[in-house]
């Protein structure tokens, strides 16, 4: 029964841990998931790992790319040129801020989440069923809302949505950016001839 009671306590502190803009990101990943003494209680109470979950803060780590067949030996040909396709797209995303350091994500486990591009954050609530994930952004906030999969492993997160709604995301959150509207029709040049293919971040968690 006490068990149960710290469980629930330490619930409670996770479902009210604040999100804002002016806390910036790094105090939002403390908030959610920097007490160790909660993540403990509700891995040793409930059995989960919260590593494997969307809860944390990530840092962008590249490109992700899904090309998929129902064939097998294509499917195999489709997860090299995914790769290649990746390294060609990354230099681009960079152009555009989208980098290690300057692009992040964090989930909390009310369901809010930010998104930090350079110095600006940007708030909203997501809901997940299974690897499903769409993300609605705040009033106010001149961000489309987004759809796609988000899978964790411990080697981080790949979050990926339909190729033509994550250039219609880029090219509003990027739209202050110098050259951005070149940079992301040369994106879109480089995947046009792959139909039904999925791009979005691979993503490592800032531990």
């Amino acid at each position: 029964m006490k068990k149960h009671l710290i469980a629930i306590a330490a619930l409670a502190l996770f479902a009210t841990a604040p999100l804002s803009a002016q806390s910036g990101l790094g105090s939002l990943l403390k908030n959610i998931t920097g007490n160790e003494t909660v993540k403990n209680v509700l891995e040793n109470v409930t059995g989960i790992s919260l590593n494997a979950s969307i809860i944390g803060n990530w840092d962008f780590k590249g490109s992700a790319i899904a090309l998929t067949s129902e064939d097998v030996t294509a499917n195999v040909a489709a997860a090299a040129a995914s790769n290649t396709l990746a390294a060609q797209i990354d230099p681009y995303l960079e152009k555009i801020g989208i980098k290690a350091g300057a692009f992040k994500m964090a989930f909390a486990a009310d369901s809010s989440f930010a998104v930090a591009y350079g110095d600006k954050i940007y708030s909203g609530t997501y809901t997940i069923n299974g690897s499903d994930i769409t993300m609605t952004f705040a009033k106010g906030v001149k961000l489309p809302k987004i759809s796609g999969t988000a899978s964790v492993t411990n080697d981080g997160m790949k979050i990926l949505f339909k190729a033509n709604s994550l250039l219609k995301f880029l090219k509003k959150l990027t739209a202050a950016t110098a050259g951005s509207n070149q940079t992301i029709a040369t994106i879109n040049s480089l995947i046009k001839n792959y139909s039904g293919m999925k791009l979005g971040f691979d993503m490592a968690k800032i531990k």
